[in-house]
């Protein structure tokens, strides 16, 4: 039923939020578990894993039962194991359990959940969502001991260990394989506008102004061997469309009948360009003949109906919007048979992996976007501040020439980001500063470096940043505390770099 929402006022993909260090992408690693029913040999299986993997790469471990009486049976288990083990990093205290009667510690839950929180390595074993609302950014590995039918409980689960916390760069999902959690997580857990019934090839591609969004889409066309008519055609419409605006591409499959070894080299694909004039259209059908099931293989009919709502003659013509769109759902209709295994000439020679996504759509979406620096990024990850740095960085990326960051008292950095004016200024008072250290005698360091902090010389920094300035003149300390940044260009000539 209509909900009186018309447009999307805001969007971010699992990419950005990666990127901007609010999560991290995790790994997903299949778990064998031949026996459900949690045969001794199976959990010993379980618990040997876990204390193996705990010992180099897990470093948080929540471990999720299905049931209350498997929770204390793993935490026997891995208690049992722990103690047994030598030289182990985990201590058998560091092993908890937690279920809606109780915990191992006999602690109110709430004062145990704040209790395992503090602890830096750890393995948690609980009941299924027993958790909802619990958050600690600390945990890096969930395992998922049961099987579900619900890829949203899955997906729940499975977003305890992607929170980013300083200091944390990976993140591991480790369950029976589930074909559906896997491909959600890869593709960024939840789209765009168009369903994915069909498993559609999602691609974020950024560019920072017309000339790269332009090689950007030609580069896409040469990889999928557009027909030269209609990427000619294509070209000219990506030519009008203004920076910023909607500009993603529905790349369809057509039939191949080579080698499957050279699928990948030598299948040719069509293309639908998606922009603000055609998205409501375009959305609208694709999304309705998923709705249906995608079992159409001659979808003229459906197209000619529903089309029709949207503005769209019938029109046979090459290059008419009406004929694109038949190819597109004809390749989702071959989709459909894809992800259910029919075998039929059209399907034998393309190569799908097992569980990923179908080979015949791609869906790649363009958004200008100016990315904080990889090396901004590295530098920033144990600030407090990290969000708003980012933030600030993001809003005015030719404004910020530097970086500085000092350590708090119990731990962590607060940063700061300079401006070119402060950032040379600091770097010719710390240069000079260095200078008349090495001339005098290392007793007098202290003072001279007082005398020259009370001068009005120095750039304006914040008392918290000034009382630390040592740790920016030593070159070891510089090489951890300052980051100098390369020079943006200024792209406010070519389009809003929004």
């Amino acid at each position: 039923m209509p909900i009186g929402i018309d447009e999307i006022a805001f969007t971010i993909t699992y990419r950005e939020l990666a990127e901007r260090g609010a999560i991290v992408v995790p790994e997903f690693i299949p778990l064998d578990v031949p026996d459900f029913n949690w045969s001794p040999s199976c959990v010993k299986d379980l618990v040997d894993y876990v204390i193996d993997e705990t010992s180099h790469r897990f470093t948080k471990v929540l471990v999720l039962a299905p049931r209350v009486d498997r929770v204390e049976e793993f935490y026997d288990a891995l208690v049992d194991r722990l103690t047994k083990e030598a030289g182990h990093p985990l201590e058998p205290d560091d092993v908890g359990f937690i279920h809606g009667t109780g915990n191992s510690l006999g602690l109110d839950n709430d004062d145990f959940l704040a209790r395992f929180a503090e602890k830096p390595r750890a393995v948690l074993v609980s009941a299924q969502m027993l958790l909802e609302g619990f958050d600690d950014p600390a945990i890096d590995t969930v395992v998922i001991t049961y099987q579900t039918e619900s890829v949203i409980k899955l997906m729940q689960a499975a977003g305890r260990c992607v929170r980013h916390a300083p200091g944390k760069w990976s993140a591991y999902v480790v369950q029976a394989h589930n074909p559906d959690l896997a491909y959600r997580f890869d593709q960024r857990w939840l789209y765009q506008e168009i369903d994915d019934l069909l498993r559609p090839d999602l691609i974020d591609l950024d560019y920072e102004d017309a000339v790269s969004l332009q090689a950007g889409i030609v580069r896409l066309l040469d990889e999928h061997r557009v027909q030269p008519a209609a990427r000619e055609a294509l070209l000219g419409q990506v030519a009008r469309i203004k920076p910023g605006a909607t500009c993603r591409l529905l790349i369809y499959g057509l039939p191949y009948y080579g080698a499957p070894e050279r699928f990948a080299a030598d299948a040719r694909w069509g293309v639908f360009l998606e922009t603000d004039a055609n998205s409501a259209a375009f959305r609208g059908v694709f999304n309705e003949f998923c709705a249906l099931g995608a079992h159409l293989s001659d979808p003229t009919e459906f197209l000619t109906d529903v089309g029709a709502r949207y503005g769209i003659r019938r029109d046979l013509s090459h290059g008419s919007m009406w004929r694109q769109l038949a190819e597109v759902l004809t390749a989702c209709y071959f989709a459909r048979e894809e992800l259910r295994g029919v075998d039929v000439a059209t399907q034998r020679n393309r190569l799908r992996s097992r569980h990923g996504p179908t080979t015949w759509l791609r869906y790649a979406s363009f958004t200008q976007r100016i990315m904080m620096p990889a090396e901004l990024s590295v530098f920033l990850s144990d600030c407090y501040n990290r969000s708003a740095l980012a933030d600030a960085y993001l809003a005015d990326p030719f404004g910020v020439a530097a970086a500085i960051k000092v350590p708090l008292p119990l731990g962590a950095c607060e940063g700061l980001l300079l401006d070119p004016d402060r950032a040379h200024g600091l770097d010719f008072w710390l240069r000079d500063t260095r200078q008349v250290l090495r001339l005098g005698p290392p007793e007098d360091q202290f003072a001279t470096l007082a005398s020259r902090l009370a001068r009005a010389d120095l750039p304006a920094l914040p008392m918290r940043f000034l009382a630390r300035v040592d740790r920016l003149l030593g070159d070891a300390d510089r090489s951890i505390h300052w980051l100098s940044l390369p020079r943006q260009t200024n792209l406010a000539s070519q389009g809003d770099p929004r």
